[in-house]
């Protein structure tokens, strides 16, 4: 039979240190787990604690609303009217109206002594003439370019007897002369209404 060998003191030692550390380990593991659980265990009683003052709030509400609704009077006695002191109530409020109404008849003359409302004055229109310089009948019946009318309209009638009838007068004119030219410019006021023909005579020689 061989002899047994001895375990080595520093592999001794090495388990021990080992099974030493496992011992550390697993109790702050343990430790961990504990403190965890009572935080949870804690939170639960922290929210049941407010469940609670919440249902004891709700029932207090409910209790003093059920006391102010049993203090509320389920019929309100309505008094009676006495007929007998009716006639000389309406004659006492009939006396007290006229009285009131002759009191203040002069409040009213007062309050119709009011002054009359300030009219505000508009504007005065500035008329096309005045904003040109001119009158009001110049603007209708002189020619916007100053120039002579010597064919009205008011003696031809209308803008196509005028043309002819300056034509006939131009060459009449001209009879007189060798040579010449003329021409027949219609004429219109600032406002734009026919009044009749211009005659330019040219190169006029007798």
């Amino acid at each position: 039979m061989g002899e047994k060998k001895k375990m080595p003191k520093k592999g001794k030692i090495m388990i021990a240190v080992f099974i030493t550390l496992l011992l550390v380990l697993s109790g702050v593991t343990i430790k961990l787990f504990n403190s965890d659980k009572n935080h949870q265990v804690e939170k639960e009683t922290t929210n049941t604690d407010k469940v609670e003052v919440k249902e004891e709030k709700k029932e207090e509400q409910k209790e003093k609303t059920e006391s102010e609704q049993e203090e509320i009077p389920s019929e309100i006695d309505t008094p009676k009217e006495d007929t007998s002191s009716v006639s000389t109530n309406n004659n006492v409020s009939n006396n007290t109206n006229s009285s009131n109404k002759q009191t203040n008849t002069p409040s009213v003359n007062n309050n119709n002594t009011v002054s009359p409302p300030v009219v505000k004055e508009e504007p005065k229109k500035v008329e096309v003439w005045e904003q040109l310089g001119i009158s009001e009948y110049d603007y209708y019946n002189t020619p916007a370019n100053g120039w002579s009318v010597d064919v009205p309209v008011k003696d031809c009638g209308n803008r196509e007897n005028c043309v002819t009838v300056c034509q006939e007068k131009a060459n009449a004119y001209l009879e007189s002369f060798k040579s010449g030219r003329y021409r027949c410019t219609s004429l219109n006021s600032h406002s734009r209404a026919y009044l009749g023909e211009h005659i330019s005579y040219f190169d006029l020689e007798s």
